[in-house]
């Protein structure tokens, strides 16, 4: 898989996103009508909309936004950050919900057809506490935002109390591969960084000041991380790893501390499971038999 494939993957899965109404046909072929609903246009905001109890308010959303199952029936509207505008156009919905637009244009020719267009930066978990809030608001779910905000704290809470009082030297190093061709980790300005840091992990990578830095091997050699978590899209197992050259004896590799089997959408899609993500990641490393338990 080529760098720029794996790193429009990462985006993808990084920013993080029903019924219509009728028919009509668009320049030739047949396209979904529904006046009047959300389009959502990533899939950490479908996400949030769904667990706010507002899923059937959306009447379009991108081919990324497969979470929960019921979001994968939503008529399709293109993909992340480049939708079809011709099609949003003629779904003549009342309001956008975007992370970024590819092209610049799109939000004016959205607004200058009447279609309102909100920008939603989710980057941080603040950012998810901000976004549920806002979101509550305009659904008219705003006693379920906050109930929804309330229990994402408690997550956080419960993983901080796993390793409170632990001093940071004594704190687990950790590796993360996001990407294995080239080797891509996360550096200190990536919210995947302060996850690590919220579970109570000190994050190998942390010196790097590139988002999604690309790494060689030996690098990961002198790291010597204590814990490993690998993302099920690299699709590398504890004796792949073991086989590049150096990496059979990293403390991970040595001590079976490595993590395959946690899905990527809970420490890479920046919505409501990222509190999930951080507490099941505090287990891991502090409670390394835990029963895994995904939400």
């Amino acid at each position: 898989m080529t760098l720029i494939k794996q790193s429009r993957m990462l985006l993808l899965v990084l920013l993080s996103l029903a019924a219509f109404a009728g028919v009509i046909l668009l320049k030739g072929r047949k396209q979904p009508r529904a006046v009047g609903g959300i389009v959502s246009l990533a899939p950490n905001i479908t996400e949030i909309l769904f667990e706010l109890g507002a899923g059937d308010q959306i009447t379009g959303a991108t081919d990324y936004c497969d979470y929960p199952a019921e979001a994968k029936a939503i008529p399709r509207v293109g993909s992340l950050g480049s939708p079809n505008i011709e099609l949003l156009l003629a779904m003549q919905p009342r309001l956008v919900l975007a992370a970024n637009f590819e092209h610049k244009n799109h939000p004016e020719i959205l607004r200058g057809s009447g279609i309102e267009v909100i920008e939603l930066r989710i980057e941080t978990i603040d950012d998810v506490f901000a976004a549920v809030d806002r979101l509550g608001q305009i659904t008219g779910a705003g006693g379920r935002a906050t109930e929804m905000n309330r229990k994402l704290q408690a997550c956080l809470d419960e993983a901080k109390s796993l390793y409170e009082g632990t001093p940071l030297e004594r704190r687990p190093t950790v590796y993360i591969e996001i990407a294995s061709k080239p080797i891509m980790t996360v550096g200190r300005r990536s919210f995947v960084h302060d996850i690590i840091e919220l579970a109570g992990g000190v994050n190998v990578a942390g010196g790097l000041d590139a988002l999604y830095p690309v790494v060689n091997p030996e690098t990961v050699v002198q790291w010597n991380p204590q814990v490993m978590l690998v993302g099920s899209m690299t699709q590398q197992s504890s004796e792949d790893l073991g086989r590049r050259i150096g990496w059979g004896g990293i403390d991970a590799l040595q001590n079976g501390r490595v993590i395959n089997d946690l899905s990527p959408d809970l420490y890479l899609r920046p919505g409501p499971r990222l509190a999930t993500g951080v507490l099941e990641l505090a287990r891991r490393l502090y409670r390394p038999g835990a029963q895994r338990s995904e939400n």
